[in-house]
């Protein structure tokens, strides 16, 4: 609650008290504040009671949510838990045995940093990334076979987990973009736009053509902006003409080649 919700909560319990009714004289038709000026002792003393629960409220809902998510991620069994798991593996560390948890915790050896986890018919598929330049990356053939025998020891037993760790899906376009013609507007502002939308998907989330354009169209100067055709390829695979939405097979997206053509809106 707010400051204002806890004051008139516990001011309304005060008024109710027999003794406060009779020694104030207190009229049950009117509020607290209509019968006690702002200033007055009362007042301002309900008001740093009602101040420091609205603290204490925040502060330990605040914990309450950040340990409730924390168990989530740590109960065993769950993706998330396999995913933080993965994520916690350290580059050329060697695990103690008959346990999960490194002797010594080191983050810059912790090369996993994205993951996501899906389960189909009982076995559980890793995309995993790293980072380079802030954005994800693939890790090296070698380090996903020390992560895989890693997972191999944390694992429940009879469960089955494939790693897989790739270069980015590459992302063809044909875009039609109408502009303002008082604007000085480029094809390359329109490429800016496409990769940092690209960029700024969650690792393995859904691209869709229509979040596309919603971040072209707030490029000033654009006014109206088309996808003609859209398409994603994964490795040397032939390209798939994204219809509405696509997942990355890699889990994230880079430009390869976007054809734009610019039109003056006063021309429509």
């Amino acid at each position: 609650m707010t400051t204002k919700e806890w004051k008139k909560t516990i001011a309304d319990e005060w008024l109710r008290q027999p003794g406060v009714k009779e020694t104030y004289g207190i009229d049950q038709d009117k509020t607290f504040d209509e019968q006690f000026s702002a200033v007055s002792v009362e007042s301002l003393l309900f008001y740093a009671l009602a101040f420091g629960l609205m603290v204490l409220e925040k502060i330990v809902g605040d914990k309450i949510t950040e340990l409730e998510e924390r168990f989530d991620r740590l109960r065993p069994h769950t993706l998330s838990w396999y995913a933080e798991k993965i994520k916690a593996f350290q580059l050329n560390h060697t695990l103690p045995p008959d346990t999960d948890v490194y002797s010594e915790i080191n983050e810059d050896a912790q090369i996993v940093k994205y993951c996501s986890l899906t389960e189909k018919n009982g076995i559980l598929s890793a995309k995993i990334a790293g980072r380079k330049d802030g954005k994800p990356s693939r890790l090296e053939h070698d380090t996903v076979k020390k992560v895989s025998e890693y997972v191999a020891r944390i694992k429940d037993a009879g469960v089955r987990v494939m790693l897989t760790s790739g270069d980015a899906d590459k992302f063809n376009i044909k875009l039609l973009v109408h502009y303002d013609p008082l604007k000085d507007l480029t094809t390359q502002d329109i490429e800016r736009a496409i990769s940092a939308y690209l960029e700024s998907m969650p690792f393995d989330g859904i691209y869709s053509n229509m979040a596309l354009i919603d971040a072209i169209q707030k490029i000033d100067g654009v006014r109206v902006a088309e996808v003609l055709i859209s398409s994603a390829s994964y490795g040397n695979n032939t390209p798939e003409e994204i219809v509405s939405t696509y997942v990355p097979i890699s889990g994230y997206m880079k430009l390869d080649r976007a054809e734009i053509t610019l039109k003056s809106y006063a021309t429509i």
